[in-house]
């Protein structure tokens, strides 16, 4: 699932590699979540998050709301999109920067001409401001990190079968992976939503995408 809504996604900034935490009307949300969770789907026996504070708060609320007494184990590789000199800045600057180097006046003008979000993340490198001093990824690189990391998880003998892991990450980072699955047309067009619920299942090595941005537990 998405982590919760942040102070810079309150602000519209971009965040990727960087952090801030849970805005403090949102973190009531996650032991929402996690209380529908354990109703609906039944007790969590593992939880996974990205190596930030706003995955490991999401994390750490879902497990309090399930009443779970599971610890969160963080791994870096479940991390957003690294967006490099344009974090902290306006999203709205970076997506149009990102249009403007394959030839769009926006990012608006290119979603409507039919260009997709995984070309501007694509694009993002080319206009990095910073290029020496911070890492700006594509899409396929980070779909891969993240599919090395849910792989491992599901490894762990640990866990068992029929067990049901949690694992939180972030919105674009997510996509990539679904996009790889070949599900982005399951992708609602302004992005995973903030606590958005992903149902996979991992069943003989192979994966099935049962459900996408439900938000239902969020309420």
């Amino acid at each position: 699932m998405r982590h919760g809504q942040t102070w810079l996604n309150r602000e519209g900034l971009a965040q990727g590699w960087s952090d801030s935490p849970l805005t403090v009307s949102w973190a009531p949300t996650a032991q929402t979540i996690g209380k529908n969770l354990a109703a609906r789907d039944g007790r969590l026996t593992a939880a996974y998050s990205a190596d930030m504070v706003r995955h490991f708060q999401t994390a750490t609320g879902i497990l309090q709301g399930a009443r779970s007494s599971l610890t969160v184990t963080r791994d870096e590789r479940l991390r957003e999109v690294a967006f490099g000199g344009f974090e902290g800045s306006p999203g709205t600057t970076m997506w149009d920067a990102a249009a403007g180097a394959l030839g769009y006046s926006s990012m608006g003008a290119a979603l409507a001409a039919g260009a997709s979000i995984f070309q501007l993340v694509d694009a993002i490198p080319s206009v990095n401001p910073y290029p020496a001093d911070t890492v700006a990824e594509k899409s396929a690189p980070v779909a891969a990190r993240m599919l090395a990391a849910l792989e491992d998880i599901v490894s762990s003998a640990a866990h068992g079968p029929n067990a049901k892991i949690l694992v939180v990450s972030s919105g674009l980072s997510i996509s990539c992976l679904l996009s790889f699955w070949g599900q982005a047309d399951r992708l609602p067009p302004t992005g995973l939503g903030n606590g958005a619920v992903n149902q996979l299942t991992y069943s003989r090595g192979s994966w099935t995408v049962d459900t996408v941005n439900d938000l239902s537990y969020t309420s």
